[in-house]
């Protein structure tokens, strides 16, 4: 069983004591960390005291922090959630990558990064640059994985400003990089499972200009004026007002695909979307389903567990849509996973994540998803 230690801070001035503290009194020596915090904190400061402790490190910036486990349950906004665990060196691999000339190519590098890691490799990986390429990403790394390879992450938030997004370790940050952890899959196993429950809404549109997650005309109206009049809002309300109206393309694949807008361009009139959708798509608007987002988030969840009882540690990479669109209710979401694995979870509010379709599938890059991993040391 892993050794694992969590803690949180709300304000800078607090990590430099509960640091310090915190390795006084766990009763083992931590050699590995992830980490998921606020950009509006010191992150160099916080990369430095890991690295002085010879504590490897990794993480990304965050559109809101989580942490549930024995003695709390934290939702945070501008804030940092730790994990410290003791793995032996020789069962992981981390590091970072800096954008290449296509999201596509740094993927595939990042993919094989993975797969030269270990002869059995899974990985997180965590993605910065506000306004990248999902969907070319994701296609990337599965060019070079094949689907015995699990791999799970998410796109770094900037606490909902939609300016700059941070990937880091203990010796290298990076705002337009990618970082990963590879773990040794026959001494570390990670299982995964991801659900949405968005509905789409209205009459659809079609995708008339695009290049990639550059969206430039909707039903040849410039994409900005059309979505500013559908929706009723302004220039300054984007991206934020749209985060709860993300676009669903309207095909016939399961899950559904869901894509949010990033950013925009006033003078040229274009949306920038998470991830790509093709020139000639169908899309719609698509809202939370309320309660029954809950429900197949429950249903999801349970299943799961009667598939993989035990668990280490949970992670959770959950969509900053969801944050917002449940409110209160996010905690009941959240909570059902660390009561019935009675294990620690650890996790963020994203701008998108890595998920699977289903067991021993490749990744599916997601948005509005609830995605949630297990890691279980194997044979000690």
């Amino acid at each position: 069983m892993l050794n694992t230690f969590s803690f949180s801070i709300n304000l800078m001035s607090e990590f430099d004591f509960l640091f310090k503290d915190t390795l006084k009194k766990i009763p083992f020596q931590p050699n590995m960390a992830l980490a998921f915090i606020s950009a509006s904190l010191k992150i160099p400061t916080i990369m430095d005291a890991f690295s002085e402790a010879g504590i490897s490190l990794i993480g990304c910036t965050t559109a809101g922090e989580i942490l549930f486990d024995k003695e709390k349950d934290i939702i945070s906004e501008k804030g940092a959630v730790f994990i410290l665990m003791e793995i032996s060196k020789k069962n992981f691999s981390i590091g970072i990558i800096e954008s290449l000339s296509s999201d596509f190519k740094t993927g595939r590098a990042v993919g094989e990064l993975v797969r030269n890691s270990f002869p059995n490799s899974s990985a997180f990986i965590f993605s910065s640059g506000i306004h990248r390429d999902g969907t070319a990403l994701t296609k990337g790394i599965n060019d070079t994985l094949d689907d015995k390879t699990p791999v799970y992450g998410a796109m770094a938030g900037d606490d909902l400003r939609f300016k700059k997004s941070f990937v880091f370790t203990e010796q290298k940050i990076s705002e337009d990089g990618i970082a990963y952890i590879a773990f040794n899959s026959d001494k570390i196993g990670m299982k995964g499972m991801s659900v949405c429950g968005w509905q789409g809404i209205g009459a659809g549109f079609n995708i008339t200009k695009t290049d990639g997650n550059y969206i430039y005309e909707i039903n040849n109206k410039p994409a900005l004026d059309f979505i500013i009049e559908y929706l009723n809002i302004s220039e300054n309300d984007l991206p934020l007002s749209s985060l709860e109206y993300s676009f669903m393309i309207k095909d016939e694949t399961f899950p559904k695909t869901f894509r949010i807008i990033t950013g925009f361009n006033k003078e040229k009139k274009y949306l920038i979307t998470s991830g790509g959708i093709k020139e000639g798509q169908k899309v719609s608007f698509s809202v939370s389903s309320g309660f029954d987002i809950l429900s197949k988030t429950r249903e999801k969840t349970m299943k799961f567990y009667e598939n993989h009882r035990t668990a280490d540690l949970l992670f959770l990479f959950s969509s900053v849509s969801r944050n917002i669109s449940l409110g209160p209710l996010v905690v009941t979401e959240i909570k059902l996973a660390p009561l019935k694995w009675k294990a620690p979870l650890i996790g963020m509010f994203s701008y998108g994540e890595l998920g699977t379709k289903g067991e021993n599938e490749k990744p599916v890059f997601y948005n509005q998803s609830f995605t949630l991993v297990t890691i279980k040391e194997i044979n000690p």
